[in-house]
């Protein structure tokens, strides 16, 4: 959502080359409505993409009509629309594992981590997550794929898959690092990080991950850092424990926070810090308590953003019903800017936290609008 008027920009300046656009990921998918206001936008794809857009792509290619493809949104000239349902959930274990990455730009595989610039590529190791923090758009994936299709969204590839798609990357693309793609990399059991550990054992590069506190363990990671482990990113969000309790359906205690950093921290291992500013029902006081979180556990590097309701999160959901959500067009990027207007936080008094937080923690500037 943050990049889609970047990305309506673009598309302005190529409209006369008459090219089919497809919009697709979690926006297009719980904003359909909304992306059908642009017509720089020829289809939606609604849900997973993998077998819609090879299907399209098939059918274009044939001369075939594609008007009745699974999850496909088709925006008529005419304004009428083609819905289609969603399909069933991708079997993510019958996805190839050669990707071709030969087809995007050299300098495109090269990302910064801890102030220093690898070859990197991401691998998928799960797709979803089994926790419904209601700011996040995973439960609504998951409601979604359930109500529609009655199987679950959260899937997980096996190890043997991992390590195909790993050994591709590292021998012939010649990959210096690895970025786990989970929301919850640690969403396994101790036999099946055993697994993982013994799969990546011999791979002998460095890998990020994403978890939450609460999967966090001085057993785990010791055997994650002697396969590689280098970096670990934990979303911290807000400081109240009862705020993020009752509002973000977090159940994490602060000790938690405090235990899991101090783990990190003694094993060496650099750690990055998520928050948010401008939660609903936010004041001076629960945006303290966020900055209190992140001076006990000291993180290597601190981000902050200003909290933004995406579509048909649990969040979203509840900012329309108190009325706090004024703006009908949704879709901005503007820094350090909340589109919510809720009586117990005022724009000036946010972007002084803002400030005071980014100081502090000398804070990055690119994430401050996600």
């Amino acid at each position: 959502e943050s990049t889609f008027l970047i990305a309506i920009h673009l598309l302005k300046n190529i409209r006369e080359k008459r090219i089919p656009v497809v919009l697709g990921g979690v926006f297009a998918t719980f904003a359909t409505e909304r992306v059908l206001d642009f017509p720089e936008i020829d289809i939606i794809c609604s849900g997973e993409g993998e077998s819609a857009l090879l299907e399209l792509c098939e059918k274009m290619r044939d001369g075939e009509d594609f008007h009745q493809v699974s999850g496909l949104w088709i925006n008529g000239r005419n304004g009428d629309v083609i819905r289609n349902p969603i399909g069933p959930p991708v079997d993510i274990n019958s996805n190839p594992t050669d990707f071709d990455i030969g087809l995007f730009e050299d300098r495109r595989l090269y990302r910064p981590m801890a102030g220093k610039l690898y070859r990197m590529l991401s691998v998928e190791t799960e797709r979803g997550c089994p926790f419904r923090c209601t700011y996040c758009n995973s439960p609504s994936q998951e409601d979604m794929y359930r109500k529609i299709t009655g199987d679950s969204f959260f899937r997980k590839k096996s190890f043997e898959k991992v390590r195909d798609e790993i050994i591709n990357y590292r021998d012939v693309w010649k990959a210096e690092y690895i970025f786990f793609w989970a929301d919850t990399f640690l969403a396994m059991s101790k036999g099946e990080l055993d697994q993982f550990c013994e799969m990546y054992a011999d791979i002998k590069l460095p890998f990020f991950i994403q978890t939450r506190p609460e999967t966090i363990s001085r057993e785990a990671f010791v055997k994650l850092k002697n396969v590689g482990l280098h970096r670990v990113a934990l979303g911290a969000e807000q400081g109240n424990e009862e705020y993020r309790r009752k509002v973000l359906g977090k159940t994490c205690t602060n000790k938690q926070y405090i235990e899991s950093a101090q783990i990190l921290h003694d094993l060496d291992i650099s750690f990055s810090s998520f928050n948010m500013i401008g939660l609903p029902y936010e004041n001076i006081n629960t945006i303290n308590d966020t900055i209190k979180l992140n001076e006990l556990i000291n993180p290597d590097l601190c981000f902050v953003s200003v909290f933004r309701p995406y579509p048909e999160t649990d969040l979203f959901k509840l900012c329309k019903k108190e009325g706090w959500i004024t703006n009908k067009k949704t879709i901005s990027f503007s820094e350090g800017i909340s589109i919510l207007n809720q009586p117990t936080l005022s724009e000036k008094l946010l972007k002084e936290k803002l400030n005071e937080f980014k100081q502090k923690f000398n804070c990055p500037d690119y994430i401050l609008d996600t």
